[in-house]
């Protein structure tokens, strides 16, 4: 690659060539503008570092007549040299340079051979990247485009703000950034992009404004329309890439959400479907096989062997039924699809008809379930009657599981303050303690097989807690290995006026 060096001082010309050379570089000197203009056509270098004070042609000259040129429209053009005002800096800037190295660093030629190096050896940041530059005319945006392209970025550029919006339409969903000058002839930066965030697909495209000193006070109307960022000229390379590829990221990262979001809305979609199978084409004909099986048993000619095929058949069927309905039960709580219509509800009929349900179970393990009640009248709480009933089944049975023969289990109903307290405890196995952390947590490894070999689904606990918390209530589970489990519910109680 070749880099014309354009400097009066042979020294410095000297000192140039040998650090370029060292980095690879071929390089061509020339004393001042008029020489470089001489030899630029045949040379058609890849880079150009100018002076500003020489004789004959300084460099502001030289560079607005290199711009004129077909060989130097586009070269990149570093200034290096002692004029590094801010002055100086925003007439080279809006004459196309491309950088400005000041003469008097310590380390300024090292800083021209590593500008040169960013420049012509991309680091490929924007690698991929489609970018619109909109700018009033061709040499101010040639260093935002330059400095873009060097970085591997596809630059569309446009020359007002109707020809951004053209752009626009015509790149669709293919365009990563929109850059643009705060003055453009026909409109602000900041109409532009309130233009571009009205139209669907375009209201997280990174906007990024350049905007002169001056009009810092205007750039909040700049983000009230959308706008995201904004960079005072002249600015500074490295920064504006890094700003550049800070807001290509956000963008990125925003897109793999949304993609996230469209995947898990597909999945919870086809759950639904599955929850429907489940609670309709699955469900109703497992009941009757269930309800079959129960009423051939009632057979007294049956044979041993047909009447134990037909006991396992059952066995099956019921904990088939109760799988299905911990699924569609944890649906229904996560969805939020059956609203929890909260009623007055008395807390002792439910409890006697949990107990119920559940007592020829018992019986048939040789567990003993009982109930006291703890109190004059009856408590009331706000509630829905079928999900606090499944409360009391799930932890009944749950209880009744892991009780082995000879065992008891205990209902108990009292009061503290203005709270209704329900516990569940049982003098069965016991949770073990490395357990209890996960006992209410989705198929947690809490679930284990029962005293009797009963199978569970680990969604027990978990759909109990979402109905607890549903009723505004908490539940505490004590427990021992070996010497059995209580579980402890706490709900508010209506008081009576």
């Amino acid at each position: 690659m070749k880099v014309l060096v354009i400097d009066d001082s042979r020294s410095v010309r000297t000192v140039l060539r040998t650090f370029l050379a060292e980095a690879g570089y071929k390089v061509t000197e020339a004393r001042n503008g008029a020489e470089a203009l001489a030899i630029g056509a045949d040379l058609a270098p890849d880079c150009i570092t100018m002076d500003v004070q020489m004789p004959e042609m300084d460099g502001f000259e030289a560079t607005a007549r290199i711009r004129e040129t077909g060989w130097g429209r586009r070269v990149p053009i570093i200034f290096v040299t002692s004029m590094d005002s801010l002055a100086d800096r925003e007439r080279g800037f809006a004459l196309g340079a491309t950088e400005f190295i000041s003469k008097n660093s310590t380390a300024s030629w090292r800083e021209v051979t590593l500008a040169v190096d960013k420049l012509l050896k991309s680091e490929g940041r924007l690698e991929g990247v489609s970018i619109l530059v909109a700018g009033a005319d061709g040499l101010r945006r040639l260093p935002v485009v330059e400095c873009l392209r060097r970085q591997g970025g596809k630059i569309i550029e446009a020359d007002s703000g109707a020809h951004a919006i053209e752009l626009l339409r015509q790149q669709g969903p293919q365009l990563d950034m929109v850059i643009a000058d705060w003055a453009l002839s026909d409109m602000r930066a900041d109409a532009l992009c309130a233009q571009l965030r009205q139209k669907e697909g375009y209201r997280i495209l990174p906007f990024i404004a350049l905007i002169e000193a001056e009009d810092r006070p205007d750039v909040l109307q700049f983000f009230a329309g959308g706008g995201t960022d904004y960079v005072v000229k002249p600015f500074v390379k490295e920064e504006f890439i890094a700003r550049v590829g800070v807001h290509l990221e956000t963008r990125a990262l925003i897109r793999e959400l949304r993609h996230n979001v469209d995947e898990l809305e597909r999945l919870s979609r086809i759950r639904d479907s599955f929850l429907a199978i489940a609670s309709h084409d699955l469900k109703s004909p497992l009941s009757g096989i269930l309800n079959g099986a129960e009423l051939i048993l009632q057979d007294k000619g049956l044979s041993v062997r047909d009447e134990h095929l037909l006991r396992s058949m059952v066995t099956a069927s019921k904990s088939m039924l109760e799988i299905i309905s911990d699924i569609v039960e944890l649906g229904r709580s996560e969805e939020g699809k059956e609203s929890l219509i909260k009623d007055l509800l008395p807390v002792i009929p439910c409890c006697k008809m949990a107990v119920s349900t559940l007592h020829q179970q018992a019986l048939s393990k040789g567990v003993l379930l009982g109930a006291h009640y703890l109190h004059d009248r009856d408590p009331v709480i706000r509630g829905d009657r079928n999900r606090f009933l499944r409360i009391l089944n799930n932890l009944l049975s749950n209880a009744l599981k892991f009780t082995p023969a000879a065992g008891s289990i205990q209902l108990t109903v009292d009061k503290k303050g203005d709270d209704l307290i329900l516990t569940v405890a049982d003098t069965g196995i016991g949770i073990p303690d490395a357990m209890l952390p996960q006992l209410f947590e989705r198929y947690s490894k809490s679930s284990r097989p029962g005293t009797n070999g009963e199978r569970g689904t680990g969604l027990g606990m978990s759909i109990t807690k979402q109905l607890v918390d549903q009723h505004n209530g908490t539940i505490d589970v004590e427990s021992a290995e070996g010497k059995g489990t209580v579980v402890r519910l706490s709900f508010p109680l209506v008081t009576h006026s």
